[in-house]
Order: C-alpha cells, then structure tokens, then sequence
C-alpha cells in the first residue's frame, strides 16, 4: 500500500514541481528531479531507524514509511527518461532501464553473501548473543543507505544538466545556438 501510494504520490508531485521549474525558465525534468533527490534523502534515515529499531512494530513503522518516501522515484525517472531520449530510442532507452533495474536485483544476494560471510566470523555458537542480529543490521543499514544516498547523488547530477537550459535562457543563447 505504502509503495503503490509512493509512486502514484511522487508521478503527481513531479508533474507539479516540473511545471513550477518550467515556469521559473528552468527545464522541466529537472524540477521532475526533485522528487526523487528529496525521497532518496528522506529514505536513508527512515531505512537506518527500520533496521535498528527496538522493536518489530517499530521497524515496521520505519518500514512502512521507508517505502512511503523511497518509492517516488520510478514515475519521475520513466517520465524524465522518455522525454530525454531522441525519437526512436525510447524503446532501446527503457531497454537500458530495465536491465539496470535487473542487475540491481543481484544486490540482496550480494548482500547476503556478504552477511554469511561476517555473520561465521562472529557467530560463537549461542545463537542468542545478538551478534549476528548487528552484523545484519550494520550491513543493510550502510548498503542501503548508501545506495539511496548515491542515488540522491545520482538525481542530482541529472537535475543539474538541466540547469544549461536556465543559463541559456537568462544570456538569450538557445542549445543549438551555443554549439
């Protein structure tokens, strides 16, 4: 419920924001952007807290709006995407985005190979000494946590080659005029 909300939530405040960047002159997909570089920063604590949490409601609460902030990205991304690529790439564009979305996949066995891995080192053989509990929760909170702050990074930068256009606007100079 919480991801559908998100990304239905982040489609229509990005169409909001890029209308606003649009008429302070600046290019519409990078107001587009601003949704998913608030979204990725508002998800790393809200991660951090679902994974150290006292408790299993309360993870669950963090987790709840984790995915309530995280999940705005993907109608922006897909809206900024198509309206970015030349005529007659968007299919080899969304192409592209799926198979990145695909290998991104991989990262939960990444990151449970890498929890086997320290969790053997730690483990004393009590399961209940707790150590195995902070070695999973160490490793989800940096890895995620750093994806969604690269991710940020990432927006970001998109955002800002948009920010040529408002130049270009401000000194009088068109894109094709500037070559």
């Amino acid at each position: 419920i919480f991801g559908a909300t998100s990304g239905v939530l982040g489609g229509v405040l990005s169409d909001e924001a890029g209308k606003r960047a649009e008429a302070l002159g600046y290019d519409i997909n990078t107001g587009r952007l601003v949704v998913p570089i608030i979204g990725s920063l508002l998800a790393i604590p809200t991660w951090y807290m679902c994974v150290n949490a006292g408790s299993f409601d309360m993870a669950m609460l963090f987790l709840a709006s984790e995915y309530l902030v995280a999940e705005c990205w993907f109608g922006p991304i897909i809206a900024v995407l198509q309206s970015s690529v030349g005529a007659g790439k968007g299919g080899t564009a969304q192409g592209m985005f799926t198979l990145v979305g695909g290998l991104a996949n991989f990262a939960p066995t990444l990151l449970g190979s890498t929890y086997a891995g320290a969790a053997a080192v730690v483990a004393d053989g009590n399961s209940s000494s707790g150590g195995e509990q902070l070695v999973l929760s160490g490793i989800l909170g940096t890895a995620v946590c750093s994806g969604y702050f690269l991710s940020a990074i990432a927006f970001a930068l998109s955002g800002w080659s948009g920010l040529d256009n408002r130049n270009n606007a401000i000194i009088g100079l068109s894109k094709s005029k500037s070559k």
